[in-house]
């Protein structure tokens, strides 16, 4: 019998560089490297040295002191061991810390290049591609993609395949999660064109081309497509780092296909299983909040997914149009369209971020009767869709808004084609449920088991007022008692 999460296969390499780690031979480390993948050999560089821990402490932040790094004799084993401590960090979750270190690695490895380019030239595609997945995978995409290229071309340039072939896998990823689906294939071919490394190596770095595959599919609403690249995928290792990346595309997958439920299961399971990983300064974090909202949408729990966004503060476009969309389904246009426009606003926002703002804004304005606002914002999107090829966002909007955009003359994108037929995915409405801050007082209490007399002794006020508060939370959770109230809250998250 197999096992469900299959072992990571073993990669040549891992034993050597682990061995030039622990006799902090660091030229043995490069040449490892250089010849390595450098995906699976990031794991022996998490559990050993504590002087990398110390040396990255001294990485400096201005100027002067990065020219004198650059200027550095030992430049090369002070960017080799500090990346050891920024791929341990990344690995433990501290995703913020190992992003900061790799941006800064990054400045000090463009001086070392002016000052001295033959002692760091062939060290640092690889080194690079480490910098690149720690910003990747704290969402700071820019930063991940200008190092992820210059990784890739250096590593051409040396003929470092398995390193040009991991590149071009994570900028595809990268930028079909942006939206920006043609230069995603780019770099798709550019991947396919590059040979393949050894099994080992390659088993270790399918993931992000696969995912990228997928988002391009769902974008374009090709969900037979979609089902076979993720089909394809299966089930992935145990420490693969675009986990949340696939579990994302999955999950859209079920929203869209109809099938809820499943999804909010894999969710279940995908967070249990990496939650040592999803840490607040991750992607993870990000992405699986926005995913458990539309999941949570879909099945018309609108107070869920309020409580899931509710955990996520942060004004992260991703999650402020997510918001957006839960106000709409909810019936708050006006928090629809300030949502809708700061996410459009925001200096990270995406292709994929501002064509479902448009579609949003669209339907809000339609809502409150300010038809040619809604027209021009619809146009706006329609074309954008039709050149961009997106159009996930039109079938995340409900029927009644369909309807009423109709109405006015607001017709569905050309390139929606062959989706024409796809049933609604979300509702019309979801149900929300806003307490005060004395009726969710009251709640709580109620789950321990204490009388209204005993509620009121404990908060100091009448039992009267607890009773209103009490006939208050039934009305709006629709129950008639106690265990129904509880049993619903808990339903809505409200517990």
């Amino acid at each position: 019998m197999t096992s469900r999460h299959p072992e990571r296969p073993v990669v040549p390499g891992v034993q050597a560089l682990r061995s030039a780690i622990d006799r902090r031979d660091w030229d043995g480390a490069r040449e490892v490297l250089r010849h390595a993948s450098p995906g699976p050999v990031a794991e022996p560089l998490i559990v050993r040295g504590t002087a990398a821990a110390q040396l990255v402490d001294t990485i400096p932040t201005d100027a002067d002191g990065r020219a004198e790094w650059g200027r550095a004799p030992d430049v090369a084993d002070r960017l080799s061991i500090s990346t050891v401590e920024c791929a341990r960090l990344r690995l433990a979750g501290r995703t913020r810390e190992a992003a900061d270190i790799a941006a800064q690695l990054e400045q000090v490895a463009m001086d070392a290049l002016r000052y001295q380019p033959d002692a760091v030239a062939t060290m640092l595609p690889p080194l690079r591609l480490q910098w690149a997945i720690s910003c990747q995978l704290a969402y700071r995409t820019a930063i991940s993609n200008t190092i992820f290229r210059r990784s890739c071309y250096g590593a051409e340039a040396l003929g470092l395949d398995v390193v040009v072939r991991n590149c071009a896998g994570s900028l595809a990823l990268n930028y079909a999660f942006a939206g920006e689906l043609s230069t995603a294939r780019e770099w798709l071919v550019k991947r396919d064109r590059t040979p393949p490394g050894a099994e080992p190596f390659e088993q270790t770095i399918r993931a992000s081309a696969l995912v990228a595959r997928a988002l391009i599919a769902l974008e374009e609403l090709d969900l037979a497509s979609a089902a076979q690249v993720l089909d394809e995928l299966g089930e992935l290792h145990d420490n693969e780092e675009l986990w949340a990346y696939a579990s994302f595309a999955h999950i859209q997958y079920a929203v869209l296909s109809g099938s809820p439920a499943r999804g909010l299961s894999y969710l279940d399971r995908s967070g249990a299983r990496w939650e040592r990983r999803q840490t607040p300064s991750s992607a993870a974090d990000t992405l699986l909040a926005c995913a458990t909202a539309d999941l949570q949408c879909a099945l018309g729990r609108g107070d869920a997914a309020l409580t899931a966004l509710s955990l996520h503060p942060d004004s992260h476009p991703l999650l402020t149009v997510v918001r957006a969309r839960v106000a709409l389904l909810s019936g708050d246009p006006a928090a629809t369209l300030l949502g809708c426009a700061r996410a459009t606003f925001h200096n990270t926002s995406t292709p994929r971020i501002q064509l479902e703002a448009l579609v949003m804004e669209a339907a809000a304005y339609a809502q409150i009767d300010r038809a040619d606002d809604a027209i021009a914002s619809w146009r706006r999107a329609t074309t954008f869709a039709d050149t961009t090829g997106m159009v996930r966002p039109f079938a995340l909007l409900p029927q009644g808004y369909v309807d009423l955009l109709a109405d006015i003359g607001a017709a569905l994108p050309k390139s929606w084609g062959r989706s024409r037929s796809m049933s609604p995915v979300l509702p019309d409405r979801v149900n929300v449920v806003k307490l005060t801050e004395r009726e969710r007082v009251v709640l709580a209490e109620l789950t321990d088991d204490l009388t209204r007399f005993e509620i009121a002794a404990k908060l100091g006020v009448s039992p009267h007022t607890v009773k209103a508060q009490i006939n208050s939370l039934f009305r709006k959770l629709g129950v008639h008692s106690r265990d129904e109230a509880i049993r619903a809250a808990t339903e809505l998250k409200l517990l």
